[in-house]
């Protein structure tokens, strides 16, 4: 009798865990909905140094910064050298650095910044994956020297009017940008547009980052199309994979709970 009980408890909570498996890879790695629901969805960059981070260094860091919103960019980069003097292991500096050299009209420099970034956070730290590959293709001629720094200077604080013109017209000049193709497809509501465009941003060979976020979007306009299953796979894919930037990742992980509530409701 002790026997049977257990037997069918063991087979009913079975049951129950392979019911609770949102996602299972090929290589037999499991995603449940306790997990998903888990994540918190975001990424704490400014705190990805794995040591404490002196008072000092953030001190001048965020002066840094306000030297930065006055234009005043040779106080910026000094500031910056002395968090970065202070704190050699804390990306944020080095980050703000480079976009600041970035300003000045000093591309080499920040391409180089934007790399020890990518080096002390391999998983992704804001837009430097994609800020040092759009760079690195600008210094070997792919792409004129400034093209990213205009695109960069139109990503936020415009109308989606006024980012559909804008990032049409890059894309008309420069058909295979894929951090184009990424914001204009996420402007349109029509699902056939939006993946026509993801499509070639995918194929245009895009950094981790870029790609991480055309293959959401494309996740999410199949769902809304109704191909539940291969938008499923797409975020667990992403959500398992180690190479995915860390915000990629959560933001997969958050998406794929939110979609499988919504199949279960």
């Amino acid at each position: 009798m002790k026997q049977c009980i257990l037997f069918i408890l063991m087979t009913l909570w079975g049951t129950a865990m392979a019911a609770d498996i949102v996602y299972k890879s090929a290589d037999g790695r499991v995603l449940t909905l306790q997990e998903l629901e888990n994540s918190e969805g975001k990424v704490a960059w400014e705190v990805q140094s794995g040591q404490g981070i002196p008072e000092a260094a953030v001190a001048l860091h965020n002066q840094g910064r306000e030297f930065g919103q006055q234009g005043e960019n040779d106080k910026a980069i000094d500031a910056f050298t002395h968090a970065i003097k202070l704190a050699p292991d804390w990306p944020y500096p080095y980050y703000d650095l480079a976009y600041t050299y970035l300003l000045a009209g000093d591309p080499e420099q920040a391409l180089a910044q934007y790399k020890t970034v990518n080096q002390l956070s391999p998983r992704g730290f804001f837009t430097a994956q994609t800020a040092y590959h759009y760079l690195q293709l600008e210094k070997e001629g792919a792409y004129p020297a400034g093209l990213y720094l205009y695109y960069l200077s139109h990503e936020w604080g415009k109308s989606p009017e006024q980012q559909t013109e804008i990032f049409t017209n890059i894309l008309n000049r420069f058909p295979d940008y894929a951090p184009a193709l990424q914001k204009l497809a996420g402007l349109y509501d029509d699902g056939e547009k939006k993946l026509a465009l993801i499509d070639k941003g995918l194929a245009a060979n895009p950094d981790k980052e870029t790609r991480g976020f055309l293959l959401l979007n494309k996740a999410v306009t199949l769902y809304n199309s109704g191909d539940g299953q291969t938008a499923i796979t797409i975020l667990g894919e992403l959500a398992l994979d180690p190479e995915s930037p860390m915000d990629v990742e959560l933001i997969a992980q958050r998406t794929l709970a939110m979609l499988v509530k919504q199949q279960g409701q």
